[in-house]
């Protein structure tokens, strides 16, 4: 299907705006060509003319690169490719040829409505085609039925934010089955997620776990590289036993915005009120006042009790496992910390 992305050569695009340089990509493709195209093509070669066979292999390799160029620019958010480049190298040896292309270019973001993109009136048949299966596949969705593994390639190469809550509400449901049918089904559905931009999908999922609360959530989020520093500081000042539960996701890259607001998680995590307390407690009618840990649930520990010995909650009502990610989370604070010194 033909990708609406657009690419050029030039390093700007006439009557677009670019919002945003993403980052630099490459696509490099190698495919080897057989000893009777190699004997084809050096027949061509000596008698003179163009060697078709050799052409026909360079445009396969073309269309590829260009191709996973393309899906890498759409994966990280932009919709245009600027300064593109594309280098053909061929490679021998040991009697057999090899064809390299190398692609590379700067994944950006464009405004397209400040250009005369969108006043196309024409419409190519596949794009037709497309948004049919788009239309149908939205009410297959909504009418609960299971999408088949067609429909699964089709939401991975075009992925649709109208559904995206309905199939996260599936992969939950999947998840809850204990089979290996529904487990199946999950991944399917998380690789559908996947697909997503992050700039996307990631508001989507967060507000979707603070709302529902659902713990499923969270393998969503550390499976795909959900992490989001803004998204758990806001978890913090709502529920900060969910902000807890996704502090061990990771992001595919972190930058210094990320790394003071990972900070500012870590100041609310270590400056939390007490929940529980230390009281005196008089043992029986007779008995002695003692100093006990009274947990956040009320019940009674002895004083040197870290966690509470009926429910496992500290002090600052953390249990030993939410401990463990708060202390994994301040490492890795403390380590993006040296490499971004």
């Amino acid at each position: 299907m033909k990708s609406n992305i657009i690419v050029t050569t030039t390093n700007s695009i006439e009557g677009c705006c670019i919002k945003k340089y993403l980052k630099t990509i490459c696509s490099n493709i190698v495919i080897g060509t057989n000893v009777f195209s190699d004997i084809a093509a050096s027949f061509t070669d000596f008698f003179g003319g163009r060697s078709d066979t050799y052409r026909r292999k360079l445009d396969i390799i073309y269309d590829e690169a260009l191709k996973e160029l393309e899906q890498k620019a759409i994966k990280i958010g932009g919709n245009a490719i600027v300064g593109f480049r594309v280098d053909f190298t061929e490679l021998s040896g040991k009697d057999k040829s090899m064809f390299l292309v190398s692609a590379s270019g700067t994944a950006c973001e464009i405004d397209l409505k400040t250009g005369g993109i969108d006043s196309r009136k024409t419409i190519f048949a596949d794009e037709l085609e497309q948004e049919i299966t788009k239309i149908n596949l939205i009410d297959s969705i909504n009418d609960g039925k299971r999408i088949n593994s067609s429909q699964i390639n089709f939401l991975i190469m075009h992925p649709l934010l109208e559904i995206a809550n309905q199939i996260i509400n599936r992969y939950i449901e999947f998840l809850s089955i204990s089979s290996d049918d529904g487990k199946e089904e999950a991944q399917k559905l998380e690789d559908i997620i996947r697909a997503y931009t992050k700039k996307d999908i990631v508001p989507i999922v967060y507000n979707f776990y603070e709302e529902t609360k659902n713990i499923h959530i969270t393998k969503l989020i550390k499976n795909c590289n959900l992490f989001d520093a803004r998204r758990i500081l806001h978890l913090c000042n709502k529920d900060i036993n969910l902000a807890v539960e996704v502090l061990s996701a990771n992001a595919d890259e972190y930058n210094t915005e990320d790394l003071a607001l990972m900070k500012q998680i870590v100041e609310k995590l270590t400056t939390v009120s007490f929940l529980g307390k230390i009281e005196s407690v008089k043992s029986g009618l007779l008995g002695k006042m003692q100093e006990k840990y009274i947990c956040p649930n009320g019940h009674k520990n002895d004083i040197d009790a870290t966690f509470c010995t009926s429910c496992g909650l500290n002090i600052y009502g953390f249990n030993s496992d939410q401990v463990s990610k708060i202390n994994l989370f301040k490492r890795k604070v403390e380590a993006l910390s040296n490499l971004m010194a």
